[in-house]
């Protein structure tokens, strides 16, 4: 467990392996590093109420991750949250930018409600095999595979898109309602 009532920044490769780190207390970071705490497999609490960015890989393969609420954080780098095979829910009510693969192969995410989001990077849900609905009301622009492999996707929101790229849901099997009313380009498959 770690409690740090008074540091604001987290740097790069922090906590990188601490594989027995369960729970993290963190009241007044504002900034998570690179890789801050990848591969920390046990950590299953998350508590960081003032961060606003999360750097690339910052949470990557913590395997017993199950949700995250990171009400002020703005930026969610390439694969933040990559590989957290637990991650079953996402709070992220102000992020505005969601890096490439930001929540890849999250198998377990079901539901993802990202209200202020306007960019969602390449792959950003790439493989998450759980994920039955998205809504997106802000984006405007989703990346090259951005769903792809999402198997169980069943309903897409996108009211305010103008860029779909190629491959944005390829192998969306269950996908049965789309809606994109402001899409001007669509990218191929």
């Amino acid at each position: 467990s770690v409690s740090l009532p008074q540091v604001q920044t987290v740097g790069d490769y922090a906590f990188y392996y601490c594989d027995s780190l369960a729970s993290v207390s963190l009241p007044q970071v504002q900034t998570v590093g690179v890789y801050a705490f990848g591969y920390c497999g046990s950590l299953a609490s998350v508590s960081l109420p003032q961060v606003r960015t999360v750097g690339d890989a910052a949470f990557y393969e913590c395997t017993s991750l199950a949700s995250v609420s990171l009400p002020q954080v703005q930026t969610v780098g390439v694969d933040a949250f990559g590989y957290c095979g637990s991650l079953a829910s996402v709070s992220l009510p102000q992020v505005r930018t969601l890096g490439d693969y930001a929540f890849g192969y999250c198998i377990s995410l079901t539901s993802v409600s990202l209200p202020q989001v306007q960019t969602v990077g390449d792959g950003a849900f790439y493989e998450c095999t759980s994920l039955a609905s998205v809504s997106l009301p802000q984006a405007q622009t989703v990346g090259y595979g951005a769903f792809a492999d999402c198997e169980l996707l069943a309903s897409v929101s996108l009211p305010q898109v103008q860029t779909l790229g190629d491959y944005a849901f390829y192998y969306c099997i269950s996908l049965t309602s789309v809606s994109l009313p402001q899409v001007q380009t669509v990218g191929e498959y």
